[in-house]
């Protein structure tokens, strides 16, 4: 997972490294449970938090990014 603000360096708390994240499709079946492992610059333009690839795609409502889109993520700790 990418997270804004950066999960290294967050002063909010509102993401740390290694934080899971429980990721629900629309009918609110989970489709997987991912770690919060890099920054996603481009999220704080869109609200959200993406799946990390090499692609700098991070683009709101993007099939593309996940297959199922759109999902929702529900921070575990």
């Amino acid at each position: 997972m990418a997270t804004y603000p950066n999960p290294a360096s967050d002063q909010t708390g509102a993401w740390n490294c290694s934080d899971e994240v429980m990721i629900l499709n629309s009918n609110n079946s989970i489709n997987a449970t991912m770690s919060v492992q890099d920054k996603c610059p481009r999220c704080q333009n869109f609200n959200q938090i993406d799946i990390f690839t090499s692609s700098q795609a991070c683009s709101p409502y993007s099939t593309l990014d996940y297959p199922n889109s759109p999902l929702y993520g529900i921070r575990l700790r």
